[in-house]
């Protein structure tokens, strides 16, 4: 019995950490999500603030949906940007050469109540690689949440501009 207790007692003192065990007892960050966002506003100013952010960041819409509150935007090249720092984190290319860095959104305004709504944003990145005497190829990146983290921010921002929530600019002044 005291040489099990001795053998806990070292593992969770002295020798768990270096062998790794430290992290079952710390539980993990929790992650900070940049894609979703609950906002207390109606429908359809969330929505007019959504198609008029993605034209401003020039982000080509291709697809919308209203009643269905989606939202499609076309590819759009991030060439040049760097991991962790641009849109996406995209592997090393290894035996290729980047080409290109592609990314587009997939956007659901969902409606909640008369007064608020949810959005959810997908981001799909891909990297587009060349290779001497091999086939042109792309691998899929990860976002880095910052672009969803713009947009969202800026939907929010717009829906706070309505000059009627003003007591200054109210109708009935």
């Amino acid at each position: 019995m005291k040489r099990s207790w001795t053998l806990c007692f070292c593992l969770g003192l002295g020798l768990g950490p270096g062998l790794g065990l430290a992290n079952f007892a710390a539980a993990p960050a929790p992650e900070q999500r940049f894609d979703r966002a609950s906002i207390d506003k109606p429908f359809d100013p969330v929505w007019q603030a959504m198609v008029e952010t993605l034209t401003e960041l020039k982000l080509p819409i291709i697809k919308t949906e209203k009643e269905e509150g989606r939202i499609e935007t076309d590819w759009v090249s991030y060439k040049g940007q760097k991991n962790k720092t641009g849109n996406c984190d995209c592997r090393r290319p290894g035996e290729f050469s980047e080409v290109d860095r592609k990314g587009r959104f997939k956007i659901i305004i969902k409606k909640v109540s008369d007064a608020a709504c949810e959005i959810r944003i997908d981001a799909e990145f891909v990297q587009m690689l060349s290779g001497i005497g091999r086939p042109d190829r792309s691998e899929p990146c990860n976002s880095t949440g910052k672009l969803e983290g713009l947009i969202i921010q800026a939907v929010k921002d717009k829906t706070k501009l309505n000059p009627f929530d003003s007591p200054l600019c109210s109708p009935h002044s």
